[in-house]
């Protein structure tokens, strides 16, 4: 704002102020030197002479602009951030930074209920017996990922229950910070081993999970944003003491869990 009001001042100056002091200062006598005509002519010369140079002036700084824009856009594209999951394992024995939630589901206790107690201790241990899987988040681009953040954990889809109430414990969104070139993160799901499931189900069902990471480039230029859909297949095993009703049509199990696959999905927010 104050360079703008500058450049106004002096453009009013140059072409207002600046020829009525040369016209008067012809006019008025005021020293030998200032003895000369002023006509016509000298003030197109002047007006020529100050468009040139403002049109040069123009001509330099859009160059210099150019210049400067196709220089950010040769760095983004030199240092530019790519984050992928390479790997979905059950263990990883990698020293590495590790983020971690949890798939599970409400519980209410019936407060009538004599054995109330003992339920949530068998509950408690149930819940203990958990089967995880490690993501691998990796940095495979030219430049530092800044600001890599997980957005949103989101259960998409319980094949076998329209309404179900499992979720996710992470509170998003939730900071990773930076991850350097080939560096690599841990993301960490954990499902329990007990789950309900409805009676008249197949053998195998299918839990869809959705994740959003958002990160930047280390100029802090160009978000972006990697979407991922993984896939869990989880298959009965057999009936378990269940910790309360669920609803009609559901069975309390033991279950085992293991990846099917995933799709992953960049966008660029800007």
């Amino acid at each position: 704002m104050k360079n703008k009001k500058i450049i106004i001042l002096v453009s009013f100056i140059l072409v207002v102020i600046v020829p009525i002091f040369i016209n008067l200062s012809f006019k008025v006598y005021l020293a030998p030197l200032f003895t000369a005509e002023w006509g016509a002519g000298d003030l197109l010369s002047y007006y020529g002479s100050l468009l040139g140079g403002i049109i040069t002036l123009v001509g330099v700084v859009m160059t210099l602009n150019y210049q400067t824009k196709q220089s950010e856009k040769d760095d983004l594209i030199k240092y530019k951030p790519i984050l992928k999951i390479t790997s979905v394992k059950d263990t990883y024995p990698g020293f590495i930074g590790r983020y971690e939630f949890r798939v599970c589901f409400p519980v209410q206790f019936s407060k009538d209920d004599i054995n109330k107690k003992a339920r949530e201790y068998l509950f408690e241990k149930q819940m203990e017996s958990v089967t995880s899987f490690h993501m691998i988040l990796e940095n495979k681009g030219r430049g530092e990922a800044v600001d890599v953040s997980l957005n949103s954990v989101n259960i998409a889809e319980v094949s076998w229950d329209d309404e179900s109430n499992i979720c996710t414990t992470l509170s998003t969104p939730s900071s990773i910070g930076d991850i350097l070139v080939n560096e690599k993160v841990d993301i960490i799901i954990t499902f329990p081993n007990y789950l309900f499931l409805k009676d008249d189900t197949v053998d195998q069902n299918n839990i869809l999970i959705e994740l959003k990471i958002s990160y930047n480039d280390m100029f802090r230029r160009s978000e972006r944003e990697l979407k991922l859909l993984l896939d869990f297949q989880i298959a009965k095993s057999k009936a378990a003491p269940d910790p309360c009703f669920y609803k009609p049509g559901f069975t309390y199990c033991s279950v085992e869990t293991t990846f099917v696959g995933m799709s992953q999905s960049q966008k660029k927010d800007n």
